[in-house]
């Protein structure tokens, strides 16, 4: 007779444990009608019928279906359901812009003529920077060689104004900044056609480096310097911002007038 009215005890309490979760409940749980009802409730680990939702928090829900009681994970109901008891699904974060790769800064191809002229008749500079593959990378390379021809100008210009001579606004202009360098070197202008000559160039382009270190009063080991690949940029820059040649003053030798 003990043994029956311990059973009876068990299943009131186990009938009012649900009612006391719910006493514990946080503020934070959002508030929805209690005793929601599902025929059928499928879920990530099962199927459940007649499905009474008796409690719930955070993390978890708690029911009476028609084979007992259980308590069931918020992850593993779908997303409606999740909806219709109150629980807000996680916003999905946006979407960040994609750092470009070395790869694809350095993705660039050479088109033929013809596609780059059809480019340019339908949709101008963009279009041709587009057929040579990633526009940031040809725009990049661009910009790195503007400055670098601009930095080369004035590297120029520094080697004219230190060898006493005035450069002009042909040392800004391709090709023809040949000629104010030629000058600051003490050299004839005819030279400057020698630069086109095959064979003829090389010879000027090596005269040109004796001529210039001898104007900027350097040592003759800066002739090597110019004409190594590797230190000739080294070289060009220490012609460019080391000090200036000392002005040479032409001596007068004074003339004696005899007297009869």
């Amino acid at each position: 007779m003990n043994r029956i009215k311990q059973c009876r005890w068990a299943l009131a309490a186990r009938a009012w444990l649900p009612l006391a979760v719910l006493c514990w409940l946080p503020a934070a749980v959002p508030a929805v009608p209690l005793e929601e009802t599902f025929e059928v409730l499928q879920t990530k680990t099962g199927t459940y019928e007649n499905v009474t939702v008796t409690a719930k928090n955070k993390d978890w829900i708690f029911i009476l279906h028609s084979a007992g009681m259980g308590n069931i994970k918020i992850a593993d109901l779908p997303e409606d359901v999740q909806q219709q008891l109150g629980y807000n699904l996680p916003k999905e974060q946006p979407k960040r812009a994609a750092i470009p790769t070395m790869e694809t800064l350095t993705d660039i191809k050479v088109p033929e003529m013809g596609e780059l002229q059809q480019n340019w008749r339908d949709g101008g500079a963009l279009a041709v920077m587009t057929a040579f593959g990633n526009p940031v990378a040809v725009w990049t390379f661009l910009g790195l060689g503007v400055a670098l021809y601009l930095f080369f100008c004035y590297c120029s210009m520094m080697i004219c104004r230190k060898t006493h001579t005035s450069p002009g606004f042909l040392v800004w202009v391709p090709v023809l900044q040949s000629i104010p360098l030629l000058r600051a070197a003490g050299m004839s202008g005819v030279w400057f056609l020698a630069l086109f000559v095959p064979v003829f160039n090389l010879v000027a382009q090596v005269i040109w480096y004796i001529k210039i270190v001898k104007a900027r009063g350097k040592n003759p080991l800066v002739v090597l310097w110019l004409i190594l690949p590797f230190t000739s940029p080294f070289a060009y820059l220490y012609l460019a911002f080391s000090e200036a040649a000392p002005i040479r003053l032409e001596k007068h030798v004074p003339i004696a007038l005899e007297t009869a």
